[in-house]
């Protein structure tokens, strides 16, 4: 039986590791081929979670430890799910890692906008641009751009995700060379995390069992009805336009239950009490 996001984290798993030889200087990875970007970088997720439910972690080092036969096989199954939490950890990386976001000029870029963004913060990728092309189809592109930097948050440093425009280049671009005729520029990692990967945690009010904690990050909701929030173990399970996501809990909360939720201004809080 395959697993759900195995054949995706082994091509992850490769690309993390050209990424951390030392032999190349950038890894540029072009998921324009894909039928869904996000559901190939959530692999390791999907993977690691069906792992934990067909043989949890604490079950698999105690039936090793007492049938040495299952040695190996629970060491093989140890390693896939530290590369899961790895690949996890370096795909929302801001120091490592910068995420770009292409969308065509025409109303269907338009459309796919807010959904895009909304799930880039849910899983905490760090966006650094918003690219619009203008040259599939020479439409205009005005409207997505102005929609682009309505939606993204505004960082009163400066920084923060950017919005270009690709424009139309001269000639075909039969040939990888006149690839450059473009000139696009990807700005590089700069540190900031972004969305889910920027989570705050604090307590609001009370003390000791009366304490009221919150966790919050910046996240928008292009269809507010659809915003589902569940908990499973250690996971704050978040569906936003129908995309699932969970969110590992801190240290903190984990032996906490939820206590209600907020979205306002932007901004996604869950409540915790001690349980």
């Amino acid at each position: 039986t395959a697993l759900p996001g195995a054949q995706e984290f082994l091509l992850l798993r490769r690309i993390r590791d050209a990424a951390t030889s030392g032999r190349w200087e950038r890894i540029i990875v072009d998921l324009s081929g894909t039928g869904d970007p996000f559901a190939l970088l959530r692999a390791p997720t999907l993977l690691a979670t069906a792992v934990e439910r067909l043989w949890p972690r604490h079950r698999r080092l105690a039936e090793a430890s007492e049938k040495p036969a299952l040695a190996h096989l629970a060491a093989a199954v140890e390693a896939i799910s530290r590369d899961c939490d790895d690949l996890r950890e370096l795909l929302t990386d801001p120091t490592v890692v910068a995420a770009h976001l292409v969308l065509g000029a025409g109303e269907r870029g338009r459309r796919q906008l807010p959904e895009h963004l909304a799930v880039a913060e849910l899983m905490g990728l760090p966006l650094r641009s918003v690219l619009v092309n203008a040259g599939a189809g020479r439409l205009d592109p005005v409207p997505v751009v102005t929609a682009a930097e309505q939606l993204l948050p505004v960082d009163p440093g400066g920084a923060g995700p950017m919005v270009h425009t690709v424009a139309a280049a001269d000639g075909e671009l039969d040939r990888l060379a006149r690839l450059r005729r473009l000139q696009v520029d990807l700005p590089k990692p700069d540190g900031q995390p972004y969305g889910s990967g920027a989570l705050a945690v604090g307590r609001v009010s009370g003390e000791g069992l009366d304490s009221v904690f919150e966790l919050s990050w910046q996240q928008s909701l292009p269809e507010p009805d659809r915003l589902e929030l569940g908990r499973s173990g250690d996971d704050l399970l978040v569906t936003v336009s129908g995309f699932r996501h969970p969110i590992r809990l801190p240290s903190v909360l984990r032996r906490c239950r939820v206590s209600g939720a907020d979205w306002d201004a932007g901004r996604l809080s869950i409540r915790f009490t001690p349980d």
